[in-house]
């Protein structure tokens, strides 16, 4: 048997057709066994996650420090089992990049985070008003500034408390994302569908 000498002189033949019955089992199984268990976690995940930011915030300490972190790794961790579903309601209304905006080249998200804590902007205090401002100062990158960058050490004294509410606002975003995807996709005539 000889091979061809360019691959433009190799005959393409046209794939087999699909079964729609085959096709139909493992979409069924993609969504009802990885996407929907897999974003009911992450929502699971996220709501404690603001539950423990806004403990810590009231009550700042080593313990709740340590509880909000916990919930910190925790939710990113769900998250990184679901984000390689870039279908559906993720990639609608900017949720993807509003839970990571990744990769940040020229590192906006740090920038807007570093200049809302310096100003103390209080429009950032609420998952609302954090919802409609740039999606590089609402995620998970943010959330990882506030609670390990330069400055995370006054989230356990007075001078942390709008750091903390910063924060709190930032998970509380991150929930209402993580609650707005799984209940689409649970929702019998959504994305499931």
């Amino acid at each position: 048997t000889t091979l061809p000498a360019r691959a433009q002189d190799v005959e393409l033949m046209p794939p087999p057709p699909l079964d729609p019955v085959k096709v139909q089992s493992v979409m069924e199984k993609a969504v009802n066994g990885f996407i929907r268990p897999g974003y009911d976690r992450f929502r699971q995940s996220a709501k404690r996650l603001e539950d423990r930011m806004k403990a810590f915030c009231t009550a700042p300490s080593e313990t709740t420090a340590a509880a909000a972190k916990a919930a910190f790794v925790d939710t990113v961790s769900s998250w990184s089992t679901i984000e390689i579903v870039r279908v559906g309601p993720v990639i609608e209304k900017n949720r993807f990049e509003r839970v990571l905006y990744y990769p940040d080249k020229k590192g906006l998200g740090l920038k807007q985070v570093q200049r809302y804590l310096t100003e103390k902007d209080e429009s950032v205090t609420s998952a609302d008003g954090l919802s409609g401002k740039s999606v590089a100062a609402q995620g998970l990158g943010a959330l990882e500034f506030v609670l390990y960058g330069t400055g995370a050490e006054e989230l356990l004294d007075r001078k942390g408390d709008f750091r903390c509410r910063y924060g709190a606002a930032i998970a509380g975003n991150i929930a209402n994302v993580a609650a707005e995807l799984s209940d689409s996709w649970n929702a019998p005539d959504g994305a499931q569908k």
